[in-house]
């Protein structure tokens, strides 16, 4: 029994081994890729037989091989490195694994277009063993240029899904869209979103709000209003956060009548939040609309409400909160209105304790009308709460 019991656990053992050796061996093609982007080309014994060329696409992004990626992350590889180790990419197990090297050549893939190695790419593509990329494989090629920016290489590649058959798809056109919005890129989204309304593939929402967001980076206020309200034609319904998205716009850009405008348009099934209301009083701050800011923050207070429907009429506003007031206390200290903005500051409700850009509002407030005894005092609330009350 003892002998038999030591032969199971070293059988056990080597099957052990050798499953984590195949492992090893799968992996090899992203390990390659880590010594060739620090170390320069691979060596020798990691360049196996040479695949087959692929059925979909020899030399599908040739035109792109040369050129660097165009929001981040091409550094100092761009596309000019040697693709000669990338080609041999499926390794001598070609035979009866294809699951697996298609697995390593997608990572493969995948970490060149981190890196910017356009050229690489191109070989892996065209030595990709015969098969063809299903739309998810694409999807995460578009993904990773996506994740460092890179809204060139992600044209490419859907380019290059095109010269493959693929018809246009939505979570990969969302992909380069996001690429667009990390590079705030903001001419190479519209050519995008006509491409998918002629295909008639409505566009992934969340891209949608991040490219909207980029717009109100770069300022261009009325380049999200309107891709804010060509989203229903595109066939994407836009939702409280893609409304907020276009005030936040508006907002920086301190366009307050359009952002009022624009919260009052909100329809009854996508109704403003707290952050929707808020963004349009600081709107209002930004372009000195002091008082319509204090009427839409008296609106929220009687209102109360959490933006549901009030049983009857239209839904009740929310209650404001800490960023709310602050930026409200902020609009009367800089109007001149400096008691005003103290009252204010004093009548927040208990359940919102004062935060420190609110206790600095507060302290110019009283600095403005020569109340210093005020504002040593709510310094010393400052300090308090700050744990610093050792002083006199």
């Amino acid at each position: 029994d003892t002998i038999r019991t030591l032969l199971l656990h070293a059988r056990m053992s080597a099957l052990c081994m050798k499953r984590c050796l195949c492992l090893l061996l799968a992996c090899v093609p992203s390990i390659a890729l880590r010594i060739r982007v620090r170390a320069g080309p691979l060596p020798p014994h990691l360049h196996a037989l040479r695949a087959q060329p692929s059925t979909c696409t020899r030399g599908s992004l040739k035109a792109s091989g040369s050129g660097s990626g165009g929001g981040g992350g091409s550094g100092g590889v761009g596309g000019s490195r040697s693709a000669s180790g990338w080609r041999r990419g499926r390794g001598r197990r070609g035979a009866g694994r294809g699951g697996s090297d298609r697995r390593s050549a997608l990572r493969t893939v995948c970490a060149a277009v981190r890196a910017g190695a356009w050229a690489d790419v191109n070989a892996t593509l065209d030595g990709s063993g015969g098969f063809r990329w299903g739309p998810g494989e694409w999807r995460a090629m578009v993904q990773a240029a996506s994740q460092v920016a890179d809204w060139r290489g992600a044209r490419r590649l859907l380019d290059a899904m095109g010269r493959c058959g693929m018809p246009a798809d939505g979570p990969a056109y969302g992909h380069a869209l996001v690429a667009c919005a990390r590079a705030s890129e903001l001419e190479a989204p519209m050519a995008l979103l006509e491409e998918l309304r002629e295909a008639g593939v409505p566009p992934e929402l969340r891209p949608l709000n991040q490219l909207i967001a980029a717009c109100g980076r770069r300022g261009k206020w009325k380049l999200a209003s309107y891709l804010l309200a060509k989203m229903p034609e595109l066939g994407t319904r836009p939702t409280t956060v893609s409304y907020n998205s276009a005030l936040g716009a508006l907002s920086r850009a301190g366009q307050w009548e359009e952002a009022t405008r624009l919260l009052r348009s909100m329809p009854r099934d996508t109704p403003p939040d707290v952050v929707s209301y808020s963004t349009v009083v600081a709107a209002c701050r930004r372009g000195g609309a002091t008082q319509q800011a204090l009427d839409l923050l008296d609106e929220m207070r009687v209102g109360g409400g959490d933006g549901g429907g009030d049983g009857g009429g239209g839904p009740l506003p929310p209650a404001p909160n800490a960023f709310t007031f602050t930026t409200a206390v902020t609009a009367l200290a800089e109007a001149g209105r400096w008691r005003e903005a103290l009252q204010m500051y004093d009548d927040m409700p208990s359940s919102l304790p004062p935060n420190e850009a609110l206790l600095h509002a507060a302290v110019v407030a009283a600095s403005a009308g020569g109340e210093w005894r005020r504002s040593l005092e709510l310094l010393g609330v400052r300090l308090a709460e700050g744990g610093d009350e050792g002083g006199d």
